[in-house]
């Protein structure tokens, strides 16, 4: 019985840890609604939104790196404005803080770039090397940092695929 109190108010004090819905999706418009580059050939340009939402937390900084295949080349990164700080870059890493909170959809960088070859293939969200998850800092008192689920990678080549899981998709619905 004192195994069962004692899992019970673990779980009340880790539920609050794991309640933020923060979302990273990468995408080819300023739109967040195309999630994927169809090839039309030669050496064509496009762009990588990489765009969060935390609706229910807001957001104040995020952690993350794009992982390219290699017949991408990146060039030249749009900074958000309302970006306060910025260390590092997309490709190595990159942690960015906002002036104010961002509730909803928001774009941290817009990076132009450059296709060499064929797919299919992805430019993917991930993690930077030196923390454990794509992450965010809410607007909450003192800035809690939350984990950020990839919504979706943009598709190279092929039609993107939006998370489906049964978990990420009640949450996903209820943004909207």
């Amino acid at each position: 019985m004192k195994k069962l109190v004692l899992a019970l108010v673990i779980l009340a004090f880790a539920a609050p840890v794991f309640a933020a819905d923060a979302y990273i999706g990468l995408y080819a418009d300023n739109t967040h609604s195309d999630c994927d580059v169809i090839l039309s050939g030669g050496f064509m340009p496009f762009n990588v939104w990489i765009w969060f939402i935390a609706p229910s937390v807001g957001v104040q900084a995020a952690e993350y790196r794009i992982v390219p295949p290699a017949y991408v080349i990146v060039s030249t990164p749009t900074i958000n404005p309302e970006i306060s700080v910025s260390l590092g870059d997309a490709l190595a890493g990159i942690s960015v803080a906002f002036y104010t909170c961002q509730p909803g959809w928001v774009w941290t960088q817009n990076i132009a770039c450059y296709l060499t070859g064929a797919g299919p293939g992805y430019v993917l969200a991930d993690r930077r090397l030196d923390v454990p998850a794509i992450q965010i800092a809410s607007c909450e008192l003192g800035n809690p940092i939350y984990p950020a689920v990839v919504l979706n990678h943009l598709a190279i080549g092929q039609e993107c695929q939006i998370a489906t899981e049964e978990s990420s998709w009640g949450a996903i619905k209820s943004l909207f």
